[in-house]
């Protein structure tokens, strides 16, 4: 519907629980929804939990054939769980996602600290970031600044019915 109202393409984020994770046919159930006409696997991106990474080889295994499929891997919730950095070089991923307690803490007076770290190690691995849960100005300069590749939050738009988001998406600058 989206492609057919002649829309720029759009990215849909699908998190992941760590039980579908863990499902060893996960890359044949995704193959079988993205092997549709006109599905371009590059707009999809999983999101994956920190704290559905505690089996090393069984994650990589899976990532790297999700990643083999076309589809974009992000680190959801990142700083919250319990992955070792070692870990985390290892796999496949694109992205990660700045959880939204770290964001608060910009204005809370505790500054950015935890933000900036991720933003600076997203950049040594090279990879991007998304920082969720942005409602001000102040916490998009400041992630900005760092130089987060991506945010989203109240600040941008509330979550919408589909006819409402299509009206919305006509009116912004392209």
């Amino acid at each position: 519907l989206w492609q057919e109202q002649g829309l720029p393409p759009l990215r849909i984020a699908v998190n992941l629980s760590p039980r579908q994770f863990q499902q060893r046919d996960l890359a044949q159930r995704i193959r079988s929804l993205i092997d549709q006409p006109d599905f371009l696997p590059e707009y999809l991106e999983l999101e994956i939990t920190e704290s559905s990474l505690i089996d090393p080889k069984m994650n990589v295994s899976t990532m790297e054939r999700l990643k083999q499929l076309g589809t974009r891997l992000t680190v959801d919730d990142f700083g919250t769980g319990y992955s070792s950095l070692g870990h985390l070089r290892q796999l496949p991923i694109n992205c990660l996602k700045i959880d939204q307690s770290f964001i608060r803490e910009i204005e809370d007076g505790k500054g950015g600290m935890f933000a900036e770290t991720i933003v600076a190690l997203s950049q040594k691995l090279g990879v991007s970031t998304i920082a969720e849960g942005v409602e001000t100005i102040e916490q998009a300069s400041f992630l900005r600044g760092l130089g987060c590749t991506t945010a989203q939050g109240y600040l941008f738009g509330k979550p919408m019915p589909l006819n409402q988001l299509i009206e919305w998406m006509a009116h912004q600058p392209k």
